[in-house]
């Protein structure tokens, strides 16, 4: 194991566990590069040199000062910080004022989880991260990249679900979509011949704009009016 650690870092080391020349040259490197005094003439590794972490993470914090008296035994020397576990969809951010336990971790959340669809992408910050089977959840494999989204000690974060077009649907402009008094749904299409309505059936929102489905072409301009101005889709 020594000799692994050691080969690792870039020490020399003895092929297989004996403690063998090489891997006494590659402790009296490692000693001389942590600052241990006689680092030369030292002739076995020192457990103390080095700090085992047992869960690994990321260290926030560095609780002891170079130079000074080395830590007292089951003294804290590193702070961790805190990792991401569980992520779940919610309709509303939880309150700021829920602190975490002592060991960073939070309460359940209260407010209702929100299920995607299963036409429907979690996009945060512009990247598309992966949803469990349940749709409420995101898969584990990608809590490491949501980690790194979340300033510190902050609970939540703002997520889109985004709507992607399925075959035969189609994303729009948000204007160009006419909901008219009789709760027809159409838009209108230009062409050389003018201005004629297509009905269509919203099926949802992706990036400010409609997903809608109806027969309509790729190549099909969409005709986009003011709210102010009263369209009727017949």
């Amino acid at each position: 194991m020594l000799n692994d650690y050691l080969r690792v870092h870039g020490y020399a080391a003895t092929d297989g566990d004996r403690f063998g020349w090489d891997t006494r040259i590659g402790v009296q490197a490692f000693a001389k590069d942590i600052g241990v005094l006689g680092a030369d003439s030292v002739g076995s590794f020192d457990p103390s040199w080095v700090v085992f972490l047992p869960d690994g993470g990321v260290v926030q914090k560095v609780e002891f000062t170079v130079g000074a008296p080395a830590p007292a035994p089951g003294a804290e020397v590193v702070t961790l910080r805190s990792s991401l576990v569980d992520a779940v969809l919610l309709e509303n951010a939880p309150p700021e004022n829920d602190p975490p336990d002592k060991d960073g971790a939070r309460s359940e959340p209260v407010e209702p989880t929100t299920t995607a669809a299963a036409n429907e992408v979690l996009v945060v910050n512009g990247e598309t991260i992966g949803l469990a089977e349940d749709r409420q959840r995101v898969k584990p494999d990608y809590l490491g990249d949501l980690a790194s989204m979340v300033a510190d000690g902050s609970p939540s974060l703002v997520a889109v679900l985004r709507t992607d077009a399925a075959p035969g649907e189609w994303v729009v402009p948000v204007p160009g979509v006419i909901i008219d008094p009789s709760g027809a749904t159409c838009v209108k299409v230009r062409s050389n011949d003018g201005v004629r309505s297509v009905p269509v059936s919203i099926v949802g929102t992706t990036d400010g704009r409609m997903v809608v489905s109806g027969d309509l072409e790729p190549a099909d301009s969409i005709a986009v009016y003011p709210t102010s101005v009263s369209i009727t889709c017949t």
